[in-house]
Parts: C-alpha cells; structure tokens; sequence
C-alpha cells in the first residue's frame, strides 16, 4: 500500500510540473482524476490531494476542481484536520477567484488565514493571501487589502511558488489604485521569475498581459501590444481564460473599429473559462467601445449584462462605473436553466452570438447560415423564452458553452 501512495504522489507531483512547465495535457489531467477517486485524506495524502487539485486548478478544470476540492474539505473537517482544512480552503480560495467568484474567494481565505494564523504557514502564506489581496481589490475594499499588505511575509517566500502568486496579487492592487510604475514592476518581476523557473505558463499567472495593461495605462503602447502578443503567443488551446484576458488587452491597443469583434471574442473565450470577472471586465471595455463608435443602441444592451455580471461578482468599482454611465436597459433576468434547455442547439448558438453583441449579418457568417436562418432561430427564441426583443436575452454566460469554435 505504501509503494500506491508512493506512486500516486509522484504521479500527481509530475502532472502539476507538467500544466505549469508545458500546459495542461489531456492525458496527465485524466491520470490525476484517477488519482484523486482513489485518494483518502491523511498525513501521507495530503500532498498528493494538493497537488492533484493545483494541478486541475492552473490546467482552467474549475468544474473538475470544485466537486473534489469540497469533498476532500468535508473529509479534514470530519478527521477534525485543521492544517489539511486551511490548505483545502487556500485551494478553493484560488478557484473561486479564477472563477470570478470574488466573495467566495475572500471567504475560503479568511477561512484559511483563521484555521492556521498567518505567522504559522511559512512562505506558503502567499497562497492564501494572493487569493484574498485579488478577491478584496476586485471588490473594492483597498482599505483592509493595505492592512494584508502591511503584515510582514518570509523573504524567503519570494524564492518559491507563492511568491509569484503574491507579486501578481500586490500589481493587481496597484493598479487598481492607478500606481502603475509599481505594478508593472511587480509583474516583471513577477514574470523574470516565471521565465528563470521554467514556470511561464498563462494558466499559472498571465503576467504579460497585466503587465502589457500597466505600459498602456503608462503610455507605451508599443511596449504593451508586443507584451500582449507575446502572451497570445503562449496560450495553446487550453487557455481560454488566458487568451480572454489577452484578446481584452489586445482590443485596447487596436484601432477603435477592430475593438468590438476582439471583445466579442474575449467574452466568448471567458465565458467559456468560466471566468465572470473578467468577462464583466470585457464586456465593459465592450460598452465603452460601441460608445465611442457611436453604437449606442448596442452599448446600451451590453451595459445591463456588464452591470449584471459585476453585480455577480460585487466589483464595486465596475458596478461605480458603469452606474455613472448613461443608465444601461434594464438588466435581462436570469432564466432558469431547463428554459434554456428548450432551445436547440443551433438557437443556443445563434442567440448566444446575439447575446454577446454580434449583430444578425455577423452571426450568419460567423455560423456559416444564411441571415433568413439566424432571423428564424432568434424569432424562435424569443417565443420560447417569452421574450419581445433582443435586448431582453438573458447574460451570454447563461448559453454555457454554446458558442462554436
């Protein structure tokens, strides 16, 4: 029994080298799930249960990670296992804000940081911590962030894994204050890391994009369109929310027609990440894009969605942003997923694709049918849904995956 563990710890240690050296590999994703049916928690299979769900986790598998990271986290707390219990609720902490889940992601940390004090865990404090610093900045509360900052941490953590996962945290908290030249410095730095440990992957910490986002808030637009490309560059067909990040950015250094399409696609690949914050972020960009093209129409209908999908994440600084706008449409309510159930599949397709700002004529090339076609599946929508137009189709993210590639 003891060579298994010994087996199924190496097996999950390899597969987390993997996702974060080359990128998530089917087959190795596949091996860690075996692993983690076959896995009880104790002293000896903690490690390998960690790293099994990092593992899923940095490979975008949130729909994966979640079920089993909450099982093994109800299996600490009957064994009354405080460390395996704060190790789980750091994990879970990390999924939930790569989910956009930003109150969720600030629970699982104070849970964390509560169970085992700050003082006790080591240089993986910055797990844990990275994961509160990004939940609280997206909500807004830079008071009790600057108290996180404020705490001292192991210098010693700035040589491992977490320490990337802190500069990361601290930029993201940067900018959101507009401090730029600290930002960008900590996603280099953030980044020369990465590259020395052989760990530059963007499903681990996308950090050219935010970086490429600090050069342009600086204004160097050029420095910043090549570290995006660079980070479009990277991402295999597994990233999506790597690449919904970057095509965000990418928007921003394009000239103003090409923005909406680039947008357009960013929501469709966070969507399909799984990502409601930074769809939110991308589908503000996209209001703010129709507007300047003066498509008011169409901004406006993308405004309630962006208002709604921060609402989801309580972003209190989005939420400002676009209250301070023109007052969007009224925000689509959410539907019940057996109605969307109804809809086929070419009508989740079509009005997926509406949903997300294309309009009808983009549809049908993008769908390879005719515009009587996407007029046909709309119209068809609209009635099962009992809805009377376009602007009352509900938040994209309620399509799922729907969206073809």
């Amino acid at each position: 029994m003891a060579s298994v563990a010994v087996n199924r710890r190496v097996e999950a240690t390899l597969a987390l080298a993997e996702v974060l050296t080359c990128g998530p590999c089917e087959e190795s994703l596949n091996a860690v799930e075996r692993i983690l049916e076959h896995s009880h928690l104790d002293e000896m299979s903690m490690d390998t249960v960690e790293n099994a769900l990092l593992a899923l986790t940095y490979a975008g598998r949130f729909d994966c990670a979640v079920p089993w990271c909450d099982k093994f986290s109800a299996e600490a707390m009957s064994r009354q296992a405080p460390s395996s219990q704060a190790r789980l609720a750091a994990i879970r902490a990390e999924i939930a804000f790569r989910q956009g889940d930003m109150p969720a992601a600030a629970h699982h940390a104070r849970i964390a940081l509560d169970t085992i004090p700050m003082s006790s865990w080591g240089v993986a404090v910055g797990g844990p911590l990275s994961s509160l610093i990004i939940a609280l900045t997206a909500m807004g509360k830079y008071d009790a962030v600057r108290q996180y900052l404020d705490r001292p941490v192991p210098e010693t953590m700035f040589q491992t894994r977490y320490g990337l996962h802190y500069l990361y945290a601290r930029g993201r908290y940067n900018m959101a204050n507009e401090y730029f030249a600290p930002a960008l410095r900590d996603f280099q730095r953030c980044g020369e890391l990465m590259v020395t440990w052989n760990l530059d992957t963007p499903g681990l910490i996308p950090w050219r994009a935010d970086a490429g986002e600090a050069c342009l808030r600086m204004g160097h637009v050029e420095e910043a369109r090549e570290l995006i490309e660079a980070q479009l560059g990277l991402c295999g067909a597994g990233a999506r929310r790597g690449r919904g990040i970057a095509l965000r950015l990418q928007a921003a250094v394009s000239e103003p027609a090409r923005r909406p399409a680039l947008l357009r696609q960013a929501t469709e690949y966070l969507q399909m990440a799984g990502d409601r914050y930074e769809l939110a972020r991308a589908l503000f960009d996209l209001v703010e894009a129709y507007d300047a093209l003066g498509e008011y129409r169409r901004a406006r209908t993308i405004a309630g969605r962006a208002q709604a999908a921060a609402r989801e994440c309580r972003a209190e600084p989005m939420i400002s942003a676009l209250s301070r706008a023109d007052d969007p449409s009224v925000v689509p309510a959410p539907l019940p997923s057996e109605l969307i159930g109804v809809l086929s599949d070419a009508e989740r397709r079509v009005a997926a694709l509406a949903a997300a700002g294309y309009a009808n004529r983009e549809i049908a090339a993008r769908l390879y049918i005719t515009l009587s076609t996407v007029e046909q599946h709309l119209t068809r929508t609209y009635r099962k849904l009992n809805l009377s137009r376009r602007v009352d189709l509900p938040l994209v993210v309620e399509f799922e995956n729907q969206v073809e590639r």
